[in-house]
């Protein structure tokens, strides 16, 4: 069986399986300089997956020269160290409001996990302790990337581009001759993954302006191809859909979310339950930590000036202004 799926020339898929089934994805692209690797998965993807891929394309581990972490979550930087004791020369790099996670497992658990805990939708501890052990050991990184920067490979040139929302700090490569965005979770439809229907959850995001953002400048670059990690790559009508989807899907959570809000507090397990009753995404099948879905919706009414926060029970909980 093929470890690679090569989408435009010199740019390759690698996908993966995340706990025994969840699709997940790393991306090669190749130039004259080296290649270059997108996310490190968890620890010990970069061997099971990215060396058998690399030998498929007729290169060690040598070859890599350069790598970009979309972002930190664990299974996109969890092989960051491994991938620096395998090879040490590698230009690892990831957006400067990444790079803290990037670094540390304790940061990206405090941040990027953490604020589920005064939810009381917290993680158990033994899946927390899953997680530090897949997320490795990383040391500091060679630097950040920042929306414009052009990564020259030699022959094939990659534009970083800043897609927030799912993660503040969310980079993808846009390759212009060929017209790839590689932008991993940047987007996620309606969230259903066909390849793995075991496996549905509804997008999610922390900021519903920042998100509508990423939509919009993905709809300007108007790929020919979009590569992602959940998600098989896509293209045409496909990818127009998945576009169409995903807006839409902002909307009908922030109606369902609005329309859930009155003059009685109510905390995020209670609106999470609306969400699910309304049936826009599969709210139900999901684990604690994405209900920060309908919390970025109440984030953004309460800077609106549209929801009020309060406790209920030791509990942050919202209702209409």
């Amino acid at each position: 069986m093929s470890r690679t799926t090569e989408v435009a020339p010199g740019i390759h898929e690698v996908p993966t399986l995340l706990g025994g089934g969840i699709r997940c994805a790393h991306w090669l692209v190749l130039g004259e300089r080296g290649a270059l690797l997108v996310d490190t998965g968890i620890h010990g993807d970069v061997a099971e997956w990215v060396v058998p891929a690399l030998a498929e394309l007729g290169l060690g581990p040598e070859a890599l020269v350069e790598c970009v972490i979309s972002h930190a979550d664990l299974d996109h930087a969890g092989g960051t160290s491994e991938l620096q004791a395998l090879v040490p020369g590698c230009r690892i790099r990831a957006h400067r409001l990444e790079q803290p996670r990037v670094e540390s497992w304790a940061v990206c658990r405090d941040e990027r996990y953490g604020w589920a805990d005064e939810h009381g939708l917290g993680l158990p501890a033994e899946t927390i302790q899953w997680m530090e052990g897949a997320y490795g050991t990383p040391g500091p990184i060679a630097g950040d990337v920042a929306d414009g920067d052009r990564i020259d490979l030699g022959g094939t040139t990659l534009v970083v581009v800043e897609l927030p929302g799912h993660a503040p700090g969310l980079v993808g490569l846009w390759h212009a001759a060929s017209r790839t965005l590689i932008a991993q979770d940047a987007i996620a439809g309606r969230g259903p993954d066909p390849a793995n229907p075991e496996h549905v959850t509804p997008p999610q995001y922390g900021s519903v302006e920042l998100q509508r953002r990423t939509i919009e400048r993905i709809r300007g670059l108007d790929p020919a191809v979009l590569g992602s990690s959940h998600f098989a790559p896509m293209s045409g009508a496909t990818l127009a859909r998945f576009l169409d989807d995903a807006a839409a899907f902002v909307g009908e959570l922030d109606a369902v979310v609005r329309g859930a809000l009155g003059p009685a507090a109510r905390t995020l397990r209670e609106l999470h339950a609306a969400a699910d009753a309304a049936k826009i995404g599969a709210f139900g099948r999901t684990n604690k930590l994405h209900r920060s879905r309908p919390r970025a919706h109440l984030v953004d009414l309460e800077a609106r000036g549209e929801a009020v926060r309060e406790q209920v029970d030791g509990r942050p909980a919202w209702r209409e202004a």
